[in-house]
């Protein structure tokens, strides 16, 4: 993803959606974290309060929790409607404070609405209402424990362009690693087919 741009992370009950935005949380350059659970089950807010306060990161040399910066917004699937639809207008004043509408929140602010989230990477891009990255869950990777279960031959992102010049700087050999292992995953998920079919 790009500073300031979108990334959605859907994904079934038991896919990680909550590792993931804990650890975009712990390891963004975001100066500010909103936390939206709209619809979340209680045990699942309940963790993320538990676990935030452990969480640390390194400002100036020195280790803070990261809940110095992060703001959580808990609507629980037991709440009215309304309630969660308050939850939903939240997140959406946090989108548009990090386009820059309001100021005293820092140059970056990052989102995380764990069925739906947004968060901020490098680079620099156009902030955009829908998301231009997306990593897709997959429930049965999430089955073998294979963790993040991102699959990777159904996410994608729209921001590869505007990175070029952050990798020809930084990273000239990533591209082309980039596409070899897009290459050979494509490969496994040709063979698991032919062996399913030879399996029949």
């Amino acid at each position: 993803c790009v500073q300031g741009g979108t990334t959605a992370i859907p994904g079934a009950f038991g896919c990680g959606k909550t590792v993931i935005s804990q650890s975009l949380s712990k390891y963004s350059n975001s100066d500010v974290i909103v936390y939206v659970g709209c619809g979340e089950r209680g045990n699942e807010m309940s963790e993320v309060l538990r676990d935030f306060p452990e969480l640390t990161m390194e400002v100036d040399g020195r280790t803070e929790t990261i809940m110095k910066r992060t703001t959580l917004v808990a609507n629980t699937s037991n709440m009215p409607v309304a309630a969660r639809e308050a939850s939903i207008y939240t997140g959406g004043w946090a989108r548009r404070a990090r386009s820059g509408g309001h100021g005293h929140l820092g140059d970056s602010v990052g989102t995380c609405e764990p069925a739906w989230a947004r968060v901020s990477g490098h680079g620099h891009g156009p902030v955009s209402p829908r998301p231009k990255v997306f990593w897709g869950l997959d429930k049965k990777l999430a089955q073998r424990k294979h963790f993040p279960s991102v699959n990777w031959l159904i996410s994608y992102s729209r921001y590869l362009r505007a990175l070029e010049p952050h990798y020809e700087g930084r990273h000239p050999e990533f591209p082309a690693l980039r596409r070899r292992a897009r290459e050979i995953l494509q490969e496994e998920e040709e063979l698991a087919e032919i062996v399913q079919l030879v399996g029949k």
